[in-house]
């Protein structure tokens, strides 16, 4: 069972680093970041993996990622 403290989007100021979900566990210190995605193929879990670098916050979580598309819905 996931416990979720908070949950939203991120987007740097620059617009670059865009991540559609962050679920974040405050007592457990994790985080579920996802890519959302209609075509499943596009999802890239690299490029998802790079934008989690490039939140300092995540720094102190243990961080799953997850791709997520229609087919998950």
């Amino acid at each position: 069972e996931e416990r979720i403290t908070g949950i939203g989007s991120y987007w740097d100021n620059k617009g670059e680093n865009e991540i559609d979900v962050i679920a974040i566990n405050d007592l457990d210190k994790t985080a579920i970041v996802a890519e959302v995605k209609r075509n499943p193929k596009k999802i890239d879990m690299n490029i998802l993996q790079s934008k989690v670098h490039s939140v300092k916050e995540l720094a102190k979580y243990k961080v799953e990622l997850q791709g997520l598309s229609l087919g998950n819905m």
